[in-house]
């Protein structure tokens, strides 16, 4: 009834004036305030960018629903929805999205450059990059690997569902680090990264947020069944009940332009009282 009643209240509203939330709300995807919660952090993020987007790739698009909300809330932006099976989109769905200009659907994976060829994607031309796709910490970073040199400079790499908060003996973790203890392996355990992954995290401004602080229905959300737990791991079913945190957790990490070099921490050294560009030369 929620659902219906927002759809009738924003029947011939110009979708300019939609916040993220409205649209999640309308397109029914799994990012909105009562699941994921994504869009509060998307909606912090990008709200500002909105004029300004040109480019975004979302990796895992599942039913397209996220492509047609990316699409609505910027209205200048070409939208590239990339997923392993575009078979998951409905096909009235994938036909709507298909007669939008500015919307191209990819079938393939990040993760090969062979597929990524056939895209002839241009290289620093994002401004934003989703990964959606592959929930594994070892996926997330092959996908990074592959996919952030087409993140133009200022430009945001989103990792959604980042592991974490699990008990002892999950089955992904112990695989890789046999001492690993409720740790997300992205995030507190950088010796179990590629170097490539470090590198990243370390030269470019990231950092991981949990939208789950304050959800309004979180009991109702971690015992909800996965819709298609066939396509997830096997023990992806009762990874979600045991974590309250593995499908709401997300790593962004912004290209910088510039990084000033590498020094000891602040509190390891003298104050600087001098404002840099008001100390005398010497």
């Amino acid at each position: 009834m929620l659902l219906v009643a927002s759809k009738q209240a924003l029947a011939g509203v110009s979708n300019d004036f939609l916040s993220l939330e409205e649209l999640a709300y309308y397109y029914r995807t799994d990012k909105a305030h009562d699941d994921h919660k994504y869009t509060d952090v998307y909606g912090a993020l990008l709200t500002p960018l909105r004029a300004t987007v040109l480019n975004l790739t979302e990796i895992g698009i599942f039913t397209g629903a996220s492509v047609q909300v990316w699409h609505d809330f910027f209205p200048r932006a070409r939208i590239f929805g990339m997923d392993l099976n575009l078979g998951l989109v409905h096909p009235a769905s994938r036909r709507m999205l298909q007669a939008l200009p500015r919307v191209t659907l990819l079938q393939g994976s990040a993760q090969s450059e062979r597929d990524l060829a056939t895209f002839s994607l241009a290289e620093a031309s994002m401004d934003v990059v989703i990964d959606d796709g592959d929930h594994s910490p070892q996926g997330q970073q092959a996908t990074l690997r592959r996919m952030w040199r087409f993140v133009r400079p200022g430009g945001l790499y989103i990792i959604e569902d980042v592991m974490t908060g699990a008990p002892d003996g999950t089955l992904p973790y112990k695989s890789v680090d046999p001492n690993w203890h409720c740790q997300s392996m992205l995030v507190h355990t950088p010796h179990n990264l590629t170097a490539f992954t470090r590198a990243v995290l370390a030269e470019h401004d990231s950092f991981f947020v949990d939208p789950l602080v304050g959800h309004r229905a979180l009991g109702r959300l971690l015992q909800t069944p996965y819709p298609l737990p066939s396509l997830e791991f096997p023990w992806f079913s009762q990874y979600r009940q045991l974590s309250d945190t593995d499908l709401s957790s997300l790593l962004v990490g912004v290209r910088a332009a510039r990084r000033v070099q590498a020094h000891a921490p602040i509190h390891e050294g003298p104050p600087q009282l001098e404002h840099p560009q008001c100390a005398p030369h010497r």
